[in-house]
């Protein structure tokens, strides 16, 4: 096997949620008693697997990548060409596939057309898959202090380890969609520094009152033009 080859785990982002690399455990699915294709392996391959999906928790990009089969076979002390021939049987059932974004072939990978603005599109639709940023209207997603205060709401759920879903999601925005964008701003950013759960845009909108009553125009606009250069400073 080529050196700059390399398997990865088939699906490995959309079971096994990870927010950060090297994990202690893995998901194991109750519907893998019900898989053939892993069922009828032999037994040293289903070893292999449930190696390789260890294995796999160890790829600093949290994307499922296995070690190069040399690796692989010195753990599990075995020769490298037997290795090879399971993974190769692996890849046949479709659970591993090949993968070669080593930093080995990255002059071939540029060769074959991949772009800068096709690494820009892989990072946007990261950004909508777990920012859940298409449950957003045009006036929020166009708000660069909005997104800001959204996407640090959604990180702070998932270090606290209640992860926001695309149901919950929903919710918060039906109830931040009933107030305009400033109450909206001020909710999340109560949230954050409050560390709530939820957020709260009716209370938002009270506090907004009350500096309106305390503050002169000429104040706030001040204010709201430093928050705007602090927030294109992120970007």
């Amino acid at each position: 096997m080529n050196k700059t080859i390399r398997y990865k785990i088939k699906e490995w982002n959309e079971f096994q949620h990870y927010h950060k690399p090297n994990p202690t455990w893995i998901k194991l699915y109750k519907k893998i008693a019900y898989d053939r294709s892993i069922m009828t392996l032999d037994d040293f391959t289903f070893k292999l697997l449930i190696c390789c999906w260890l294995f796999a928790c160890e790829d600093k990009t949290n994307t499922g990548i296995l070690p190069v089969s040399d690796d692989i076979a010195y753990s599990m002390h075995k020769p490298k060409q037997f290795i090879d021939k399971h993974l190769e049987s692996l890849a046949s059932e479709g659970l591993v596939v090949l993968y070669s974004n080593s930093r080995d072939c990255l002059g071939q990978r540029r060769e074959e057309g991949e772009t800068k603005e096709e690494k820009r599109q892989t990072r946007r639709n990261l950004l909508y898959k777990y920012y859940f940023i298409e449950k957003l209207n045009d006036n929020q997603t166009s708000n660069l202090r909005f997104m800001i205060k959204w996407c640090r709401f959604i990180k702070m759920r998932i270090l606290m380890k209640k992860s926001v879903t695309k149901e919950a999601a929903h919710r918060v925005m039906v109830k931040l969609n009933k107030f305009g964008m400033a109450v909206q701003i001020e909710a999340l950013s109560k949230t954050l520094e409050n560390q709530w759960q939820g957020v709260f845009p009716e209370k938002a909108q009270r506090d907004l009152s009350k500096q309106t009553a305390r503050q002169p125009d000429s104040q706030l606009t001040a204010v709201s033009q430093f928050r705007d250069e602090e927030a294109e400073k992120l970007f």
